[in-house]
């Protein structure tokens, strides 16, 4: 297992290409699965913080678990609408 959280880039990366970030507890028991508000954490902590960072810092807020308990899924939420040009018909 993973000494270390997997290094995705900044809390400002994320914001900036339209991800979201969910934090899913592995505990069998629990398997709370949540969204982060990365708006909030970018105005506390800095866009600089890297998710890595974050990670070692998260807790569960169900059972309490702490990496390398839990995971994360980054996905595609607000990214820019790109419409390709037509071509002339």
């Amino acid at each position: 297992m993973a000494t270390q959280p997997p290094h995705v880039g900044t809390i400002g990366d994320k914001i900036a290409i339209g991800h979201g970030i969910w934090i899913n507890c592995l505990n069998q028991e629990c398997l709370h699965r949540a969204k982060v508000d990365l708006a909030a954490l970018a105005e506390r902590y800095g866009a600089d913080l890297p998710v890595a960072e974050l990670m070692k810092r998260a807790v569960c807020g169900e059972c309490r678990s702490r990496w390398p308990r839990l995971s994360i899924t980054v996905a595609v939420e607000n990214a820019p609408r790109v419409i390709p040009k037509r071509g002339t018909e």
